[in-house]
């Protein structure tokens, strides 16, 4: 929560894209983790993180 400033919510910018030419992954601001995970699986992506 927050009582005096601005807040902005990334949840519409939830999208996850492969792309099979450069074989990157593109994770929106507003996609949860566990998600991310979920949707990068079958091309055989995996997240790092620390």
């Amino acid at each position: 929560s927050i009582s005096n400033g601005i807040l902005i919510s990334f949840a519409h910018m939830s999208n996850t894209s492969y792309n099979p030419l450069t074989d990157t992954v593109m994770v929106q601001l507003g996609v949860d983790w566990g998600d991310a995970i979920v949707a990068i699986e079958p091309y055989g992506m995996s997240i790092i993180g620390g």
